[in-house]
């Protein structure tokens, strides 16, 4: 009898220490459920601060790609491999002849 008194009290306490630890994990997900909630709400934040940033990109886009110095850029970008294309035609022409 005495030996299944203490098989019954080993049982009781490894039941309470399982409970014990079920509620720890129980505390551990909460904690982790509102530090991803706060994490989740940082995260809007950066976002919202990225779009109120970088809003205007288009208009600025467009505004440089308008002036004329991007113009002008882009024109002598096209002459220089223009003038690389008409030199290599250039030495191919004078090795076959």
């Amino acid at each position: 009898m005495k030996k299944k008194n203490e098989l019954s009290n080993k049982r009781n306490d490894e039941i309470e220490i399982q409970l014990i630890q079920y509620k720890r994990i129980i505390k551990k997900d909460e904690n982790n459920s509102v530090s991803q909630h706060e994490d989740f709400k940082q995260l809007e934040n950066y976002e919202n601060v990225l779009k109120s940033k970088y809003d205007n990109f288009e208009s600025e886009y467009n505004e440089i790609i308008s002036s004329n110095n991007y113009k002008e850029f882009k024109t002598n970008r096209k002459l220089k491999a223009d003038k690389k294309l008409l030199m290599m035609w250039l030495v191919f022409i004078y090795f076959i002849f």
